[in-house]
């Protein structure tokens, strides 16, 4: 069940619908097997397309869920880590089998070098 379709369920016009709803929805999500990825996933998605009507939710935040993005350049890493960023690059994109790598973990060069360019 959808959210739109709880709240129908529940008899909530847009002017009721509050945060207690949407955390209804969620436990009711999760007592249903979703995982927290969905669940938080889905309620993003509600939350953006509602932002373009968020005059018809008084009572609901439409704010972003999204936590603020911390970052720090690479060039102000200490010289050591970045150091080791490369070399862990080096070692995804090495064409000889090496014993301490899965296959799985093995990366294109193109991918290493789009990888460098972004973060060194």
């Amino acid at each position: 069940m959808g959210i739109i379709e709880l709240a129908i369920k529940r008899g909530r016009t847009p002017g009721d619908f509050t945060e207690e709803d949407i955390e209804h929805w969620k436990q009711q999500m999760f007592r249903r097997g979703r995982s927290l990825l969905t669940v938080l996933s889905d309620e993003c998605y509600f939350r953006k397309i509602l932002r373009q009507g968020q005059q018809f939710f008084p009572n609901f935040s439409l704010a972003s869920r999204n936590s603020p993005k911390y970052r720090l350049k690479v060039k102000d890493l200490p010289e050591s880590l970045r150091n080791e960023i490369v070399e862990v690059v080096r070692w995804k994109t090495a064409d000889e089998d090496l014993d301490d790598r899965d296959a799985a973990l093995v990366i294109r060069p193109v991918s290493g070098e789009n990888l460098k360019g972004v973060s060194l």
